[in-house]
């Protein structure tokens, strides 16, 4: 496979998760403020929760040039729909379907279909402003966009290498947001005082339904909602596909099969997939990561920014032809 279509592939597959993922955290955290529990002298608490999706999305210092205050109304237009924000829902569909144009031959014209009618919707015919009444709506869209995508792929694309490579960005861009979106939430729960503690749960509830983990947690435990057993179900579980160990252990395994289809490619990816996956599956406790560091939120993301790397100089840039002493004294 020529690496531009490999790389078409592995990028449209991390633009449309990031769609969704970026869709989701939005509504959630809009839902949550709205439902937020009123307690006596937790005045700001939950009012004003836009600034830490920033942090989630790596993009503060960016928003910083346009807006000067992380509100209601700043922080959805950027995350959405602002041309500037490479990373909005909006870009992340735009560039998608700009590799799934460029894939027309390779795709089936019901993933083509699927991503332009999205593209269209929530694109070219989005609304100008985001206001509340419109968030949820515009949000549900994003995320069932990338489901039926996601699905009609499934059904539809042969599962050769190149659908490996967009299942490797898929789940690459899944693990380092369910770690983002951990770190920050740790983060904030660190400053919590003793007022805040009266909205723990509510915040334990939008945690897991930012991940689309609400149900699956609740099916898995029995004891309620507990920030340990939270932190340690999206980071170790073996069956829910959001964590971020199932994530890797798919990755590792997609990344091995690119390479079967790959011998004489370095095997640097694929040894980088290994170790990292080889250490989320050594830890059986979740304060080793959220306690203790060893390894770090931040360590696991600096991996994988790593791994991303290392699969673009492997697979999608162009490596000269090796030629042997005895073909060149062949040829001269």
């Amino acid at each position: 496979m020529l690496s531009r279509i490999a790389e078409n592939l592995y990028w449209m597959g991390r633009y449309i998760e990031r769609a969704e993922n970026t869709s989701r955290i939005l509504d959630v955290n809009y839902l949550s403020i709205l439902e937020a529990p009123q307690v006596l002298g937790a005045k700001g608490i939950v009012t004003e929760k836009w600034a830490p999706l920033l942090d989630i999305m790596e993009s503060k210092e960016a928003f910083k040039e346009h807006y000067k205050r992380a509100d209601g109304v700043n922080v959805p237009y950027w995350l959405a729909l602002h041309p500037e924000n490479v990373a909005s829902i909006r870009s992340s569909l735009r560039f998608a379907r700009e590799n799934a144009r460029a894939l027309r031959d390779r795709i089936s014209t019901e993933m083509w279909e699927a991503i332009n009618r999205s593209y269209l919707k929530l694109c070219v015919s989005a609304p100008e402003k985001i206001e509340e009444d419109v968030l949820h709506d515009y949000c549900v869209s994003a995320r069932e966009a990338s489901h039926l995508f996601f699905g009609i792929a499934h059904a539809t694309l042969p599962h050769d290498l190149g659908w490996y490579f967009m299942r490797a960005g898929q789940f690459l861009e899944r693990a380092d947001n369910t770690l983002r979106t951990l770190q920050v939430n740790i983060q904030q729960s660190g400053i919590r005082g003793p007022v805040e503690a009266g909205v723990e749960i509510h915040r334990d509830i939008a945690l897991l339904k930012s991940v689309s983990a609400y149900e699956a947690y609740r099916k898995y435990y029995d004891t309620g909602l507990n920030s340990k057993l939270i932190y340690e179900f999206l980071l170790l579980n073996e069956s829910f596909p959001r964590s971020v160990r199932y994530c890797l252990e798919l990755l590792s395994e997609t990344i091995g099969k690119i390479q079967l289809e790959n011998l004489d490619a370095s095997s640097k990816a694929l040894e980088e997939a290994n170790a990292l996956t080889s250490v989320i599956c050594a830890i059986q406790d979740e304060a080793q990561i959220t306690v203790q560091a060893k390894p770090s939120m931040q360590d696991l993301i600096n991996q994988i920014a790593a791994l991303t790397m290392t699969l673009s100089s492997v697979y999608f840039t162009l490596q000269p032809v090796k030629i042997s002493q005895t073909q060149s004294q062949s040829q001269a």
